[in-house]
């Protein structure tokens, strides 16, 4: 049973291993056109149907569909606005599907193109209209409401609530909007930032909701105060017309960031509305397409349970003891469901017992079969993991293998009466007991796996962009009968997101992950603008990506890591469960913690959590000599820059990074107050089934602005030599890969060789399947190849 439980929760893994709508990778008029007749599929049994089609314009919506581009957007209008009408019924999937792909529908037939964009501009050039001050009374009010209802919560909150409010300035803060329409804008816009500063905590609604509001009310009284607003403002949309009429030629190459920072100085003194969102419908469209199959998610799921269970039960007064066998299969299933993705876990089975019962002079030796029946859904959506309370139904059918009564005759032959005469009640309670135990048990163990699970989601990916107010402003997840996937768009008000669609998914990928660049862009910018990112934390984050076993120098360092108290205990679990599927306790970490210190590991710490880590064979004996040589922790940094820390280009088959830096610390800790970037560019191969990131030419350290064939000076060059030997060990010459091999329970499928990998335009798009499937479907994968070739895995 313990097994059956862990593979419950095993599925929240799905979204940390690359931790996201097969309708989101078509057009939203085919979308509209398979839900619909989906719909009309549902309705057909029902005998409200034609009232339902009436009521819903569905004659209307159809002859729409059929002019295509040429649609009246006005009558699709009035056709979502039935559909968003609060009628009850209209809140089933059936409707709900429909709905949302007629509503994206509606906004592409509003959309105005690429090449239309320039004259919108140039028309909203001459419609400025000053900030008024009703609208910016109005922004004081909500500020006023938010900080009243921080302030209430931090009342709550005791000490730790003066805290947050010497840390956020709201002393001060009350000082300046006490005001009015005098207060410093400046001061505001640096106080708001406090409220996106990364701390554990901010990303609680109370602080995100008040540094919402505090960062727009900022924004429009500094355009409100601004003397020159026109004048910065037909500025601002003279520039974002002369970079549509560039990005009209090659919409792949525009200069997100400039473009976005543009757009973003118009859209905050609230102008020109229709041009910002229809210029972010253009290059703000979604940056992240995950699609997982059935096939994939349930391999990782389903289960074989085959274990002995301690039965202790009272029943009619009888104290019942024994042993049962259980016996059964889990099997997982996707359910259909636009608003969130739905797996259906099912446990079907049995379980057969030999148990005593005893009740008075009466002692019953009896066996028994109940028939096992449990179901429990899990749901995936932007918030974590949840799911529903767990369902059994269960039957026992009971023999009684014999009677043993201490009495004479009549107490014998009363008390067999009445056992064989209450059997079948017994029957029924028997299984009444076993539902529940066995939904408490779901329930039970399934909760506290899913709160681990939800754990890493938050602490890893939801809180950190959510405390920077970056959190993706779609991150959409669904499913389908045969499909789990993700849309997601990352990009704050001030950045933009992909400008074209990404490429289409290959034939026979099993699973797909189509990023653009402007994921990784955005949230670095968001997570590492300014940030020290130190050697050691870069060599974890290669560690744990490539999932690889350690080598010897990796293996002491993260032994050096426990010992010192920088591996947390959430991170070596996660890793455990990850790669071993082993649940690591904190008395076990602190255990390992304490070896480690005293460099005295015992056998059996070193043949579970030392020697699954090593790539190498290792004894206990050589295990416990490095421990009296660790290395030194090297103090070598960046001071990451703050604006665009991190950027990476994904062109022509192959892709480059780039870090930028104002300073770095060497390993020996002398600081160097000197900006550098530190870039390298790789070309894709493939080698057979094999695929070969070379880097091209030496890393590239130089400064913000060095031009090809300048010169650097004394220090420069310097700078120059250390950070090329310590990044040499993080942008290897070469990386290979043979496919994706999955962790955690997802092991089972082995090495999923690769389907697809094209980096065009800025997205990068991989696919995988399984090994057997992948032979078939793709044959070219198969043929050894003694001499590589640019990578072309599309089919």
């Amino acid at each position: 049973m313990r097994r059956m439980i862990l593979s419950l929760a095993a599925v929240g893994l799905i979204s940390l291993i690359q931790t996201f709508v097969a309708e989101a990778n078509e057009p939203p008029r085919s979308q509209l056109e398979r839900a619909l007749e989906l719909q009309s599929q549902w309705l057909s049994g029902q005998r409200s149907a034609a009232d339902w089609e009436r009521y819903l314009l569905t004659a209307e919506l159809q002859t729409e569909l059929a002019k295509g581009e040429a649609a009246n957007r006005h009558t699709v209008l009035k056709v979502l606005a039935r559909y968003e009408a609060p009628q009850p019924g209209l809140k089933l999937p059936q409707f709900a599907s429909t709905r949302r792909a007629l509503a994206d529908w509606a906004g592409e037939l509003s959309q105005p193109s690429l090449a239309e964009l320039p004259a919108l501009a140039r028309q909203v050039r001459e419609q400025f209209k000053p900030v008024s001050k009703a609208e910016v009374l109005a922004h004081q009010v909500a500020v006023d409401a938010a900080l009243q209802r921080l302030d209430r919560y931090l009342r709550n909150s005791g000490l730790n609530g003066e805290g947050w409010r010497k840390y956020l300035h709201l002393a001060e803060l009350q000082i300046e909007m006490q005001k009015g329409l005098s207060a410093n804008a400046k001061l505001l816009d640096q106080i708001a930032d406090f409220f996106v500063a990364g701390k554990a905590g901010l990303e609680l609604a109370p602080f995100a909701s008040a540094g919402a509001e505090l960062q727009a009310y900022g924004d429009l009284l500094a355009a409100y105060q601004d003397p020159i607003a026109k004048q910065q403002y037909e500025q601002a949309i003279d520039k974002l017309v002369s970079d549509l009429e560039q990005a009209i030629e090659k919409p792949a190459e525009v200069d997100r960031v400039a473009m976005g920072e543009t757009l973003g100085s118009i859209a905050v003194s609230g102008q020109a509305g229709q041009l910002v969102k229809a210029v972010r419908g253009q290059f703000a469209q979604p940056n992240l397409h995950v699609q997982v199959s059935r096939n994939i998610v349930t391999t990782g799921i389903e289960d074989h349970v085959d274990e002995n269970t301690p039965i202790s039960d009272v029943i009619l007064g009888t104290d019942i003891a024994g042993n049962g066998q259980t016996r059964a299969v889990v099997t997982a299933a996707l359910v259909p469901n636009t608003e969130q993705a739905t797996i259906q876990l099912t446990l079907r089975g049995s379980t057969a017992s030999k148990t005593v019962g005893r009740n008075g002079p009466a002692t019953i030796f009896s066996s028994a079969t109940t028939s096992l029946l449990g179901s429990k859904r899990i749901f995936i959506n932007e918030l974590g993991f949840g799911s529903d309370s767990a369902h059994a139904l269960c039957c026992t059918r009971s023999h009684i293998d014999d009677i043993c009564i201490c009495g004479g005759f009549i107490i014998q032959r009363v008390a067999t009466k009445r056992i064989y005469g209450s059997k079948s009640t017994g029957e029924a309670i028997s299984a009444q007991h076993a539902e529940v135990r066995l939904e408490t048990r779901m329930n039970t163990r399934t909760g506290g796996l899913l709160a681990n699970v939800n754990w890493n989601y938050n602490k890893k990916f939801r809180n950190p962009l959510a405390q920077r107010g970056a959190f993706p402003s779609v991150f959409r997840f669904a499913t389908t009968t045969d499909w789990l996937t993700v849309l997601g768009l990352q990009a704050r008000s001030h950045e933009l997101a992909a400008p074209v669609p990404p490429p289409a998914i290959a034939d026979g990928s099993e699973l797909s992950i189509r990023a653009h660049e402007s994921l990784i862009d955005n949230m670095a910018a968001a997570t590492m603008a300014g940030q020290i990112a130190r050697d050691e934390d870069f060599k974890r984050l290669m560690r744990n990506f490539h999932g690889e076993d350690l080598n010897p120098d990796e293996l002491a360092a993260l032994m050096r890591n426990i010992g010192d108290g920088v591996e947390a205990y959430e991170d070596f679990a996660s890793l455990f469960q990850d790669r071993e599927e082993q649940v690591v306790s904190p008395q076990d970490f602190s255990a390992l913690k304490a070896a480690i210190q005293q460099q005295q590991l015992s056998a059996q710490q070193f043949e579970r959590f030392i020697h699954p880590l090593s790539k190498g064979p290792l004894t206990l004996e050589e295990a416990n000599a490095m421990l009296l040589h660790l290395p030194e922790e090297s103090l070598g940094s960046l001071m990451l820059a703050p604006s665009r820390p991190v950027s990476v280009r994904f062109r022509d088959g192959g892709f480059s990074i780039t870090l930028r830096s104002t300073a770095h610390t060497s390993r020996t800790g002398v600081e160097r107050n000197l900006p550098m970037n530190i870039s390298a560019t790789y070309k894709l191969e493939r080698n057979g089934g094999t695929v070969i990131a070379r880097r091209q030419g030496e890393i590239e350290v130089d400064p913000p602005d060095f031009k090809p064939g300048g010169r650097l000076d004394i220090q420069q060059t310097a700078a120059r030599r250390t950070l090329r030997t310590r990044f040499e060990e993080i942008l290897k010459p070469e990386f290979k890969s043979t496919g994706l091999q999955l962790r955690g329970r997802w092991k089972r499928l082995g090495n999923l060789p690769w389907t697809q990998l094209v980096l065009d335009r800025g997205w990068i798009a991989a696919g995988w399947k399984p090994a057997d499937a992948t032979a078939q479907a793709n044959p070219e994968l198969r043929t050894a190849e003694t001499q590589s070739r640019p990578l072309n895995l599309e089919p």
